[in-house]
């Protein structure tokens, strides 16, 4: 008889790649390849960060800073290196591409310009403007240093608004009338800043902030008499309770009129207080 010719052997069994050559491929080729390889990936990743972190760009920025409003094109500059990873935003690089830009805000010397901080359109700059509530209005009027307090009421400043004019009795003279509490000012010769109140030099006009009807009053007050101010505490907004006051009220012929309107104001601690009819603040 013919033999049967035998089955072939098991490569797993008895081939060159047994389970401990496996093993030893493991161990001694694939496992160091591999740390070599993700020891120079970790060294290109500290390279990218540190050329990230070392990077430089040169940018120009303000000498003396930019007021608000002013052009780009007006002011001086210096080129300087600036890191990249402290850029937070799109900065000016090349002043030749906003010939007509004006600044939004105040900018500050040496330090590089933000895109935002600019604009092209003028009424941007408006600093009064935005300064404006809905439903209120700004007026201007013409001021001295008796009526603008020495020119202690500047922008930022509350006053109470005072007339001055012809009693309603001729025979009395004149009279003083409060015809406008609690009015900010917006600007003062035409300056908005609050810090410019320094009281050495008293401003020429003063732009006021009042609803509609405030503005019709003042305005036509200024017609028939002269405006002064009422310089307000920081936190007083309490209510005037005398608003008028005349000839016959100094001769003491009659009696002071006051002002019996119930209310409520937040005081100069905080707290709450609500006018009485008898015209006392009392705390809630």
């Amino acid at each position: 008889m013919l033999k049967q010719p035998g089955r072939p052997k098991s490569i797993g069994k008895s081939g060159p790649f047994t389970i401990l050559s496996r093993i030893f491929l493991v161990l001694v080729v694939i496992v160091p390849l591999s740390a070599l390889a993700y020891r120079y990936q970790s060294k290109d990743r500290d390279k990218a960060i540190a050329e990230a972190t070392t990077k430089h760009i040169l940018l120009p920025v303000p000498t003396d800073g930019i007021a608000r409003g002013e052009l780009l094109g007006d002011a001086t500059y210096t080129m300087i290196s600036w890191p990249v990873n402290q850029l937070t935003g799109r900065y000016i690089q090349d002043l030749s591409l906003y010939p007509e830009a004006r600044s939004r805000s105040q900018l500050p010397r040496l330090l590089p310009i933000p895109i935002t901080a600019v604009t092209t359109k003028e009424e941007d700059t408006n600093a009064v403007t935005e300064r404006i509530p809905r439903g209120m209005r700004a007026i201007t009027v013409r001021v001295d240093a008796e009526s603008a307090v020495e020119g202690w009421a500047r922008s930022g400043s509350y006053v109470d608004v005072i007339v001055i004019q012809p009693s309603s009795l001729a025979a009395d003279g004149l009279e003083a009338k409060v015809i406008a509490e609690n009015v900010r000012i917006l600007s003062a010769n035409r300056q908005v800043e609050e810090h410019s109140a320094d009281g050495t030099e008293s401003p020429a006009t003063v732009t006021l902030l009042v609803n509609q009807e405030n503005a019709l009053r003042i305005k036509t007050a200024q017609t028939v008499g002269r405006l002064t101010f009422a310089l307000r505490g920081l936190e007083d907004e309490l209510p005037t309770s005398a608003t008028n006051y005349d000839a016959e009220l100094i001769s003491g012929r009659k009696p002071v009129e006051r002002s019996y309107l119930k209310g409520t104001a937040r005081g100069p601690d905080g707290r709450e207080y609500f006018l009485d009819e008898s015209n006392v603040w009392t705390r809630k």
